[in-house]
């Protein structure tokens, strides 16, 4: 903020293209590189060069909408910068601006007090520091929260029935959110999945799992509350021919049902075929989804393995995140921040002897969503063991009541 300060704003080519945007809302967060003490010499110049910037923006549009944030915490001395200043000075001085000024606060220091992990460098955030520092001020601004839910696959364990015994390929393997194994079924064949319950459903995520024939295989699905009458609600009869897609995604309107039945068709097929199905997911009805993530493009090697992972939005609306620990033990960091909202795929490689984890999240309009599990991802040289597990890393210390279902605490 300083104009005397070593790296002014106001020289920055950024404020320049601020102020030509004549903008309608300004969010302003400076004061932590003005802690330094060969900057806070000039401390008497702070607030004016404060009131300098409100009125900057107050010239070009009368009616700007100006929030003053106080700086999050500065957790260790760190580049010469000095908490101990942002917290004695700082601080007060832009409440004073604040209240003289008539402009509204963003209070980014006590939220995140105790939110070190957040700052790897003491001083700036990650980005999952930056998503939290996102959401107050959402919050500040519309004084809501972010909801925080949890998809949950309904079908995962479930109880399966195959209609067309195949013994080699039992049909527990549909449902068990293994990508090693999969279920198999003769020409016409279909399995149904007992739900236990009725639940409002409304996606299904077909896996064909990494496979060299690279074949589609056509498939409808039915659903039903009683196992007598069904409703088919995904028709994919048109696959035969269509480029390979490993993963495919049926959003429907949410629909009650018990029974859910997977079977085969052989519409417009050249062949007689069956159905060769990795997993098979079913989801909860909800407002948003999280992506479907899975790891492909294997290539083993002694030293390094080297792979894609995929990753593939499950509807058109919000935002996409990754996030993945990289060996047994390492915290969770994103590798894909909220900056993407298509199917994206990425390379990576890791040694042979690690265990990387895998989840994912969305956002849209006020809710943020994370997947049903993690994928586990198991590296050696001679194999790659890829499997979901139903439990998140417990990276939160507290409990969320769903919104949409108050008998659900989402952890």
């Amino acid at each position: 903020m300083l104009k005397r300060g070593d790296y002014p704003l106001w020289v920055e080519p950024e404020f320049k293209a601020a102020i030509d945007m004549a903008p309608d809302v300004v969010i302003i967060l400076l004061g932590t590189n003005d802690s330094k003490p060969y900057n806070w010499i000039y401390k008497d110049e702070f607030i004016p060069d404060y009131i300098a910037m409100i009125d900057t923006f107050r010239t070009v549009n009368a009616d700007v909408q100006i929030y003053a944030c106080l700086p999050p915490p500065a957790f260790a001395v760190q580049w010469d910068i000095r908490d101990s200043v942002i917290t004695a000075d700082i601080i007060p001085m832009i409440l004073q601006i604040a209240d003289s000024m008539q402009v509204e606060t963003i209070d980014f220091y006590q939220p995140l007090v105790d939110s070190n992990a957040l700052f790897p460098d003491n001083i700036h955030p990650n980005a999952e520091g930056a998503w939290e520092m996102a959401k107050i001020v959402y919050n500040t601004m519309t004084g809501k929260s972010i909801a925080e839910m949890q998809d949950v696959d309904v079908a995962r364990g479930k109880k399966v029935v195959d209609l067309v015994a195949t013994v080699s390929f039992p049909p527990e393997y549909l449902v068990d959110g293994d990508a090693s194994t999969a279920w198999k079924t003769a020409i016409g064949g279909s399995a149904v999945v007992d739900l236990g319950i009725v639940e409002s459903v409304d996606l299904f995520v077909v896996d064909f799992g990494a496979k060299t024939d690279t074949i589609l295989y056509p498939y409808v699905i039915q659903v039903s509350k009683d196992s007598l009458t069904w409703s088919q609600v995904v028709d994919r009869s048109d696959l035969w021919g269509k480029p390979f897609s490993r993963l495919l995604v049926d959003a429907i309107d949410p629909v009650d049902a018990r029974y859910i039945k997977l079977a085969a068709t052989a519409s417009g097929a050249t062949v007689a075929i069956g159905l060769d199905i990795s997993d098979f997911r079913v989801l909860r009805a909800a407002p948003v989804h999280a992506p479907v993530l899975y790891i492909d493009d294997v290539d083993l090697g002694s030293t390094f393995t080297r792979y894609k992972y995929y990753v593939q939005p499950t509807s058109e609306k919000g935002y996409l995140k990754v996030v993945r620990s990289a060996d047994a033990g390492e915290p969770f960091t994103d590798v894909k921040g909220y900056r993407i909202s298509t199917a994206q795929n990425s390379s990576g490689s890791v040694r042979p002897d690690r265990v990387q984890r895998y989840y994912t999240k969305a956002y849209h309009d006020g809710i943020e969503v994370l997947s049903a599990d993690t994928l586990r991802v198991d590296w050696s040289i001679s194999a790659v063991e890829s499997k979901g597990e139903a439990a998140l890393p417990d990276y939160r210390l507290e409990n969320y009541p769903n919104p949409f279902n108050a008998a659900t605490i989402i952890r």
